[in-house]
């Protein structure tokens, strides 16, 4: 029994040595607790002192006011008249302390330029960047700061990847941006504010960046520039910057989200977006900027476009180019040319809404390099002061369920569109025609309603082989449907033509023409048309008065006003 108590205590004694060792080594290998560095002390005077002091992952804590006792880097009213660089990662927080580079007579101020500091009397404006993040700095927060009147830049960051800049305020620097990022990714740039610099609020370079909360005001240049891939642009404002509110370029993917940002005020575009093909672009708003609300151009293709507002702005709300992409559900209000300016092919445009007074059309689409092109359906063009829909060389869309109302000229001007099929849309109480076609053949138009327009309601010139089936044409101000003596190969085909003050049906085309089925009834003509160059007559009129009449199909209300005329007959 003794042996086995010794041996015990033995193997209890060697357990505890082990669990010691053990205890000693983690301990050894165990990361330092971070520090917090006050500035200014007697130890740490000055800022490059402290974050020379401090070990990667500390954080540099400055007093709220300069110290002058302390340091001689000091202004009147505890500022801090000192630039630095960060080697390492680390937190500066400034506890909304100010580093201002112009320094007054009578004080100094210094700044550090790649571990070399130098010392200056006032009065001088300081060179360099306020705060110099190299490229050992990964990982480095800055926060509370308010940096003012470098010669360089507030912030720069020189490839050092997730670092975090926020609610920092930078005012009034030389450099390329009051922020300025280089070749630096996974970054987050939140609830700062770059307010009257010589050049960009922001410029922003590197992928995989979280951009959010940040207001970019009266700038030299751009508001924010923005250059990557898979970037998150977030709840931004951008207002008064000389050149672009947001400028956004795609490296080689795009894959952007721009939600929820405003530019407003701005001497050219709100948004300018390249090569951000994939990129969702939602709930954005441009107002009373100097050239489009948003500009999207040809070198990014299948981005999605929804929910944005563009009004008051002196050129096009919408100015998109590029293919494949979704239009849905924007905005475009009293801009200076059209609504929406769109030259591609393959995109989808959807409810969107363009009325009160843009200058232009309220939708100018353009099929390029089509087809497929469109579709185009369930748009509303309302109170403009050209067309409401003016559509330029579709070919195999589809255009349907759209309303043109109000506007002043044409509710949809079609040029130069084949194969194209116009579905139930409405065109009502436009300056000029409902539809005004011309240069299209092999188009169908089915179950269109034209009401109450200016002039004609189907106004058909220069287009062959088109077809019209269940069309309405009511209470126009000219003729229902004017088919021009350049048209063949036309069918009408249960057609309602009625209450027009000229004709139903002005038939002037060719031989071809062929009207079947249609209905007429309280125009101040049913139905005319002329001989063919043989002489013989395109249609034929009723041989008797009184009721209605039925001829190969076709319905007239004869009589009185209700009459089939000829052209060149003296009835």
């Amino acid at each position: 029994m003794k042996t086995l108590m010794n041996e015990t205590g033995k193997i209890a004694n060697l357990n505890l040595v082990a669990l010691a060792a053990a205890i000693a080594l983690a301990l050894a290998f165990a990361p330092a607790l971070a520090a917090t560095i006050v500035v200014p002390t007697t130890s740490n005077p000055d800022i490059q002192d402290g974050i020379d002091a401090a070990s990667s992952g500390d954080t540099v804590l400055l007093k709220a006011k300069c110290n002058s006792a302390i340091s001689a880097h000091c202004g009147f009213n505890g500022l801090y008249h000192q630039g630095v660089d960060i080697d390492k990662k680390l937190t500066l927080n400034c506890s909304g302390a100010i580093l201002d580079a112009d320094v007054p007579l009578g004080k100094k101020g210094e700044t550090t330029d790649g571990g070399a500091t130098t010392e200056f009397v006032g009065p001088i404006r300081l060179g360099g960047d306020g705060v110099d993040i190299l490229s050992d700095g990964d990982g480095t927060t800055i926060v509370n700061c308010t940096i003012r009147n470098f010669k360089d830049n507030g912030i720069e960051v020189n490839d050092a990847d997730g670092v975090t800049i926020r609610r920092n305020t930078l005012i009034n620097t030389d450099g390329d941006g009051g922020l300025d990022i280089n070749s630096s990714d996974d970054y987050l740039v939140e609830r700062n504010t770059s307010i009257e610099n010589k050049k960009a609020g922001f410029e922003l370079d590197g992928d995989d960046g979280i951009i959010k909360n940040n207001i970019a005001r009266g700038n030299e240049k751009v508001g924010f520039e923005v250059n990557g891939d898979r970037i998150e642009i977030l709840h931004n404002r951008a207002f008064r910057n000389k050149d672009e509110g947001f400028k956004v370029t795609g490296d080689s993917v795009g894959s952007f989200t721009i939600l929820s940002n405003r530019a407003e005020t701005n001497k050219k575009e709100g948004f300018k977006i390249k090569d951000a093909g994939d990129s969702t672009i939602s709930r954005n708003f441009a107002r009373a900027n100097e050239k489009p609300g948003f500009k999207i151009e040809k070198d990014g293709d299948d981005i999605t476009i929804e929910r944005n507002v563009s009004l008051f702005n002196q050129d096009d709300g919408f100015d998109i180019e590029g293919d494949g992409h979704i239009v849905n559900r924007n905005a475009a209000i009293g801009n200076g040319e059209s609504g929406f300016k769109i030259k591609s092919f393959d995109t989808t445009i959807t409810r969107n809404r363009a009325f009160f007074n843009n200058k232009k059309a309220g939708f100018e689409i353009e099929c390029k390099d089509g087809p497929p092109c469109g579709p185009i359906t369930r748009n509303r063009s309302v109170g403009n002061v050209k067309a409401g829909f003016d559509l330029k060389k579709q070919s195999e869309t589809t255009v349907s369920h759209n309303k043109a109302i109000e506007n002043e000229e044409d509710g949809f001007k079609i040029d130069d569109s084949n194969t194209t099929t116009f579905y139930h849309n409405l065109a009502r109480d436009n300056g000029n025609s409902g539809f005004d076609i011309k240069d299209g053949d092999d188009n169908t138009f089915d179950r269109n309603k034209s009401i109450e327009n200016d002039r004609d309601g189907f106004k058909i010139k220069d287009s062959e082989s088109n077809t019209f089936i269940k069309n309405t044409a009511k209470k126009n101000s000219e003729d229902g449907f004017d088919l021009d003596d350049d048209s063949d190969d036309v069918t009408f085909d249960g057609n309602r033509a009625i209450g027009n003050a000229n004709t139903g049906i002005e038939n002037d085309g060719g031989p071809d023409t062929v009207l079947k089925d249609n209905t007429m009834s309280g125009n101040g003509i049913d139905l005319a048309g002329k001989g063919d160059e043989d002489g013989d007559e395109a249609i034929t009129c009723p041989d008797s008065a009184g009721a209605a009449t039925d001829l190969g199909g076709n319905v007239f209300a004869t009589g009185g006003f209700d009459t089939c005329v000829p052209e060149g007959s003296d009835s």
